[in-house]
């Protein structure tokens, strides 16, 4: 069985981003305590990646959203 790789608001998004590529996966489930608080998506770190480095992961999350 897969070992799936999850994440928490708090990490910092250089750290996503290299597991995702490291690992050529798109979404990454993000977690608060027990709770699934949504995927995070590749997507998110395309436009304006330079801006989001070292960032928190919910941050950029919530920017991404606003853009929608």
């Amino acid at each position: 069985m897969a070992r799936v790789e999850v994440f928490v608001p708090e990490d910092q998004i250089d750290d996503l981003s290299a597991l995702m590529t490291n690992n050529r996966v798109r979404h990454v489930p993000v977690m608060q305590g027990d709770r699934l608080v949504g995927p995070f998506c590749a997507l998110w770190l395309l436009p304006g990646w330079q801006e989001i480095m070292g960032l928190p992961v919910a941050e950029v999350a919530a920017r991404a959203r606003s853009d929608e």
